[in-house]
């Protein structure tokens, strides 16, 4: 199975739900997930629902877990006029 790159934009989706169709677009269960990671399954269901605030390093297990690849940039505002 091969995967298109997806690029999102954090304003327009929340980053756990598109983690979460990464994840049924792997075909893994959310119980496989967890285990890959690992991480107890509540707290598991409890992610994907939005009901937490998880760490990067959380996101990275989690992306690895789905064979995806988590980039976090961190880039200047755009500035309208001068200060």
């Amino acid at each position: 199975m091969s995967f298109l790159p997806v690029y999102w934009d954090p304003l327009d989706i929340d980053v756990l739900k598109f983690l979460r169709e990464l994840r049924v677009s792997s075909g893994k269960s959310a119980k496989e997930v967890a285990d890959a990671m690992p991480m107890n399954s509540g707290n598991y269901s409890r992610l994907e629902r939005g009901q937490g605030n998880p760490t990067v390093e959380t996101l990275e297990r989690l992306a690895n877990a789905i064979n995806a690849e988590l980039i976090v940039s961190v880039r200047p505002r755009a500035t309208s006029g001068a200060k």
